[in-house]
């Protein structure tokens, strides 16, 4: 429906796009003159860099491009701290899980770390042997969780903001850093595990052999 002349009329949608900027509908503009009753090559909008000497009793209105990237950047701000936030918490988070995961993995392993230890194993080499083992995991499961991120993501926008398209996917840069925090998170995980593997002593495993 045209809201200037409140005129109805049927389209034919011959393709439907991805884009995040509205509900648009473009048409050729002979086409639109034609079924608004317009005459030929009339238009209703003009965009131009500079301004532009009109006089505003025949402008039904108009938009200033810095207007409206404030207005875009002022709406997504809440929304970057609250990624950032959910950011840190999944941080925090991660570190707990991987370091409580590969404290288990130590104590399941305690009597073969105190045998590396009396065949004269290094500590350094020792850790690397018991806390590398999970690197492989680590990378498959991050892999496997990125598109169970994008459609989480979608949900939650969706759920948010019903009536705004917001793009959800994930760029590869973006995937790039969640890798990398990862495997920050994860180093940061065996650092605070070296400790328990340098804490077992050779006596571990005489003991669990008496047992």
């Amino acid at each position: 429906m045209n809201k200037l002349n409140e005129s109805k009329f049927k389209l034919d949608i011959d393709y439907i796009s991805s884009v995040y900027t509205g509900d648009i509908i473009y048409i050729p503009l002979a086409m639109f003159n034609s079924l608004n009753n317009y005459p030929e090559n009339s238009f209703m909008e003009a965009i131009s860099k500079k301004k532009l000497d009109i006089d505003r009793a025949n402008v039904l209105s108009f938009n200033d491009k810095s207007e409206l990237i404030e207005g875009y950047q002022t709406f997504v701000k809440p929304i970057r701290y609250m990624v950032g936030v959910v950011a840190f918490i999944s941080f925090v988070i991660g570190l707990i899980i991987i370091y409580i995961i590969t404290t288990m993995i130590i104590e399941e392993n305690k009597a073969s770390i105190s045998l590396l230890k009396i065949l004269g194993y290094s500590k350094k080499k020792i850790s690397a042997l018991i806390l590398n083992s999970n690197i492989f995991i680590v990378i498959i499961g991050y892999c496997l969780s990125i598109p169970l991120i994008n459609q989480l993501m979608d949900l939650f926008f969706k759920a948010a903001f019903p009536s705004m398209a917001i793009p959800t996917k994930l760029e590869f840069k973006n995937n790039v850093i969640g890798f990398l925090i990862i495997i920050f998170t994860y180093e940061v995980s065996k650092y605070l595990s070296q400790k328990k593997v340098i804490e077992i002593s050779m006596a571990d495993s005489l003991k669990n052999r008496a047992e």
